[in-house]
């Protein structure tokens, strides 16, 4: 949805860095809230910004367009712990030092099980809680897409499904462009279309 917007808001198919021309607001492993807000100051284009936070920890304003990606629980557990299971340990290092350093988390970060079913029945399992929880499995996607649901209704908020995404990417980014009232011209649409695609953007992540 990052590279869709970015195609979009610039008008061509250019790669840039996503993480520096829509800032994931609250990553608190990559950047502090001051370099976030100094980020959001400097940008000079359309912003638009990446979060996964559900829809009630978000501000809500009527002059901001919100874009939700829905996706079936089963895929996005199995994509969750594919994606915990590749984190160097490097990285995990970092989240260590974050969560001991939290009060509330308050401890190292936990891998995930190796095995992906024993690790989708306790994601599945877990029992929503009311507060923050340690290491995954998040249990709070399907609140959160009860959430977004739930405002479905909302002029700006614009409810996009990830197998929508597979189906048909144009019909979708034509949908998306609508919604956030820009106009392309006919003969841009291919490239766009190719520069977001899902295989596109995961050989771009390898490289």
């Amino acid at each position: 949805m990052q590279q869709i917007v970015s195609s979009l808001v610039f008008g061509d198919a250019n790669v840039r860095p996503l993480p520096m021309v829509s800032p994931w607001v609250e990553a608190r492993f990559r950047h502090t809230a001051e370099e976030v807000h100094r980020a959001l100051a400097s940008l000079q284009h359309r912003r638009f910004l990446k979060t996964h936070l559900p829809i009630d920890a978000l501000p809500l304003y009527d002059h901001v367009k919100y874009i939700h990606v829905g996706r079936d629980g089963r895929a996005a557990a199995l994509s969750m712990h594919n994606h915990f299971s590749g984190f160097k340990e490097t990285q995990i290092a970092v989240f260590d030092a974050i969560g001991r350093g939290d009060p509330v988390v308050g401890g190292p970060y936990q891998k995930p099980p190796p095995d992906p079913v024993q690790f989708f029945r306790r994601w599945i399992g877990t029992r929503v809680t009311l507060r923050l929880v340690k290491g995954p499995p998040n249990p709070f996607f399907f609140d959160t897409e009860v959430g977004y649901w739930a405002e479905r209704k909302r002029p700006n908020l614009l409810l996009v499904h990830y197998a929508d995404l597979s189906a048909d990417l144009e019909r979708e980014m034509r949908r998306i462009a609508e919604f956030l009232g820009i106009s392309i011209e006919e003969h841009m649409w291919p490239a766009l279309v190719q520069a977001a695609r899902f295989e596109t953007c995961e050989l771009r992540a390898m490289n």
